[in-house]
């Protein structure tokens, strides 16, 4: 008999159809972290207390910073309001298997933050954190572990979660350009992993001006237009199977849902300028779940390993 929870109906199968920020390691899990951490300092967000620390003030001011956006205001008092604070994390100093650092991860319900970046950096990852813990408050996750999910929904859900994530950051550098501070925007448009999307958004205000909507729609459907960055996240998915195998999913079971309807429009909020999840985006996302493909990359990675005579695959570096 296994110990994962059942749907009690097969109706409730793949309502999915309708998981940087944590770039280059795999996303938070929204659990209670240890009240001390040695290497970590925090702020909280809502403080309005002045700090003797240095690395408190710093923290300060990248609130500060973000404060100056409507999104950034809006995504950080996400997190203010559920109490989690913003830190600076010297783990993140530490290169990750590819040889690159994070600039930031939600993980023991902390937005943590790299303190070697520069504060537009720290703004922007602070933004875009923020908006998982957000997605974490809608019960939004591709790494539940409370039922039996396709593999291929996980990555579905994943790569939404991320795209999201990504619009905010884009939304918030903008709002920033449009105030006078183009170096936001800059920064992303540096990034080979941000370009695209910026540019789709641009692009979209090109056609259609004011339309925030329509750009956000079309940099979000950009996310997984570049083939080394889906294979990235696919195989993040991929190595959190392989670490917890007792999570794969059971074909002889029920298959549960990952992400309801009610939370995808959830995920598409954008505050003051309304929503932009939308039909067609609901069935982008349903579009990426596919299960033959990931079944086939979980067979490659053996052979992978096979080949390398190692216990572990190799890590995928975009």
């Amino acid at each position: 008999m296994s110990a994962k929870v059942r749907a009690s109906s097969l109706s409730q199968v793949f309502v999915v159809a309708l998981s940087s920020g944590v770039a280059m390691g795999l996303p938070a899990h929204d659990v209670e972290a240890a009240p001390f951490e040695s290497g970590v300092t925090c702020i909280d967000i809502g403080s309005r207390w002045s700090f003797p620390n240095v690395e408190k003030l710093r923290l300060r001011q990248v609130v500060a910073e973000a404060f100056r956006s409507p999104t950034g205001r809006l995504s950080l008092n996400t997190a203010r309001k559920a109490g989690t604070p913003l830190c600076y994390d010297k783990a993140l100093q530490e290169p990750t298997p590819c040889g690159s650092k994070l600039t930031g991860q939600l993980w023991g319900d902390k937005l943590r933050l790299n303190a070697d970046t520069e504060l537009v950096s720290q703004a922007k990852t602070a933004v875009h954190e923020a908006r998982h813990k957000y997605q974490f408050q809608r019960g939004i996750s591709w790494s539940k572990t409370d039922g039996n999910y396709r593999e291929a929904d996980r990555i579905a859900v994943y790569s939404a979660m991320e795209a999201d994530s990504r619009v905010i950051s884009i939304l918030f550098a903008w709002e920033m350009e449009q105030a006078g501070r183009p170096e936001h925007l800059q920064e992303l448009k540096n990034q080979p992993w941000y370009a695209h999307m910026v540019e789709a958004f641009e692009e979209s205000l090109s056609r259609k001006p004011g339309d925030i909507l329509e750009a956000s729609r079309a940099a979000f459907l950009t996310f997984r237009s570049i083939p080394d960055l889906a294979k990235d996240y696919d195989h993040q998915v991929a190595s959190w199977i392989e670490k917890y195998p007792f999570e794969a999913f059971e074909p002889e079971m029920p298959a549960d849902v990952l992400m309801t309807h009610g939370q995808m429009q959830a995920l598409g909020n954008l505050g003051r300028y309304g929503n932009y999840m939308t039909p067609d985006v609901m069935a982008y996302i349903a579009g990426l779940a596919d299960q033959d493909a990931f079944d086939n990359l979980m067979a490659a990675r053996v052979e992978e390993r096979k080949d390398r005579g190692l216990g572990e695959s190799a890590p995928v570096c975009p």
